[in-house]
């Protein structure tokens, strides 16, 4: 028997769906408050990601707070970490793959040695620059003080520092 034109669209579709959850199932999510994602949005965050420096791997993206299209790039190619860890040593913002990052590095200790992570925001156009690049330098300067490389010490980062930054008047 022959599927009609219709099945095949529909199996097609549903093939095209399959694959974008496998796709934003790669990119581990970091679940904060509606307030938190709220105050993000309001100042200008698309999203932040926390790229850490494994001794074994290099440069590792390990959390996204939501699921955008430089997401899906950044968890699926890991050329992309590795330069913006290059970066983060010269600059705190750069446009790449069509989107901006403004960004912090910290450094934690490992057998002596500095590792160098990044605290990255991916803004969009219209963003209040200043207080964004002021956030994430927070949040960077609390994981260092924790010496913290995980996802969960990034989530409580964010939360106080967004708690203590939404206490002040933003326009």
């Amino acid at each position: 028997r022959q599927m009609c034109i219709r099945d095949r669209k529909y199996i097609s579709e549903i093939e095209d769906l399959r694959k974008l959850l496998r796709t934003i199932n790669n990119i581990p999510m970091m679940e904060l408050k509606n307030s938190t994602l709220f105050f993000l949005t309001r100042i200008g965050i698309k999203n932040i990601y926390l790229i850490v420096f494994d001794p074994r791997r290099g440069p590792t993206p390990l959390s996204a707070i939501r699921y955008t299209e430089f997401a899906k790039k950044l968890f699926s190619d890991p050329t992309i970490a590795v330069n913006l860890s290059n970066i983060s040593r010269l600059a705190s913002e750069v446009k790449i793959l069509g989107s901006t990052l403004v960004f912090r590095a910290y450094t934690t200790k490992f057998r002596g040695r500095d590792m160098y992570h990044i605290v990255c925001a991916e803004i969009i156009p219209e963003s209040k620059r200043r207080i964004i690049e002021n956030l994430i330098s927070d949040i960077a300067s609390y994981m260092e003080n924790k010496e913290a490389t995980d996802a969960e010490s990034l989530k409580k980062a964010i939360e106080k520092t967004v708690k203590a930054y939404s206490r002040k008047s933003i326009p």
